[in-house]
């Protein structure tokens, strides 16, 4: 098998457009897909910031704590939870039922997003437009995220292939059987709000710019809290590279 890793996209929790912000909670694909890795977004309550005197703590990243965007989280309504996820995802609608959505809102038994998380916010980029544009300030994204995790996959594939061994394959059930101590379990935030704006895009000079957006702006009353164990803001939280390494070199 083969892994591919997907960002589990930056609006919080999706609903559908057509029935207003807060009608049914809606997933997005392919992040919804059993076959893929989603991988959500987390940032630091403190990033080296020099006003910034408070505890640097590993948080779901949200529009709410001052990113751009907010990770997103679901239940497909159309992927029945696959084997690998079934414990997880019980766990979490168990305990956490007094703080979730309304039951008839979302698709409990669906494939819950995203798997993983890894931090999304205040990335810097290098970028070129007609020689004009060379770094780009710090962006937000689970479009950053992803790729980030997927390198550290790609090392971990190098040390087995070194050792004489085939790629992980594909790598969710392995993420779900992992010890404790291989994720950052991430547990506090929510993907309740939305993004800042719609649209964002970089002009010539690599100034951000923004789109005032309209439906996606904005908090709710419902979303999907981070919680111990995996949750359907940050999955089963952020790598801890060398415990990951180490678990899945030793896998067959």
């Amino acid at each position: 098998g083969i892994t591919c890793t997907i960002g589990a996209y930056e609006y919080g929790k999706p609903v559908n457009p057509g029935l207003g912000v807060d009608a049914s909670l809606q997933s997005q694909y392919p992040a919804a897909s059993p076959y893929v890795t989603a991988v959500g977004a987390t940032m630091l309550t403190c990033p080296g910031e020099p006003e910034c005197t408070g505890p640097n703590t590993e948080v779901t990243c949200s529009s709410e704590t001052g990113a751009a965007i907010t990770s997103a989280g679901f239940f497909s309504q159309f992927h029945p939870v696959p084997t690998w996820q079934a414990k997880a995802a019980a766990g979490y609608l168990s305990a956490n039922a007094a703080v979730l959505p309304p039951a008839a809102v979302f698709a409990q038994g669906g494939r819950g997003a995203p798997d993983v998380a890894f931090m999304g916010h205040n990335f810097e980029i290098s970028a070129f437009d007609s020689g004009s544009c060379s770094v780009m300030p710090g962006i937000d994204g689970t479009s950053a995220s992803s790729p980030s995790f997927a390198g550290l996959i790609s090392l971990i594939n190098d040390a087995r292939y070194a050792a004489g061994k085939s790629s992980i394959g594909f790598l969710n059930p392995y993420l779900y059987a992992a010890p404790i101590g291989t994720f950052s379990d991430i547990t506090q935030g929510s993907n309740h709000c939305r993004q800042v704006t719609t649209a964002m895009y970089y002009d010539q000079t690599c100034n951000l710019d923004s789109q005032p957006g309209s439906l996606w702006i904005g908090c709710s009353a419902w979303g999907y809290p981070a919680a111990e164990g995996w949750d359907a803001a940050t999955g089963l939280g952020s790598p801890i590279f060398p415990a990951l390494k180490t678990y899945l070199l030793a896998q067959p």
